[in-house]
């Protein structure tokens, strides 16, 4: 199958999983906008590592 089963949850997980795929459910998928991917891309890219020999 090639899925992991979560420690503690049980074949539960793996019931529910094969339910929600049977009725058609997608996954809860996180929502970004592109604005926050943007942002979050300038924050990363303007917080500098320091260790660059391009200075």
């Amino acid at each position: 199958m090639g899925r992991l089963i979560p420690a503690g949850t049980g074949y539960a997980y793996h019931q529910d999983r094969m339910r929600r795929r049977a009725a058609g459910e997608a996954p809860a998928a996180p929502q970004v906008t592109a604005e926050d991917a943007s942002a979050s891309l300038a924050e990363l890219l303007n917080a500098g590592l320091g260790g660059s020999d391009n200075e």
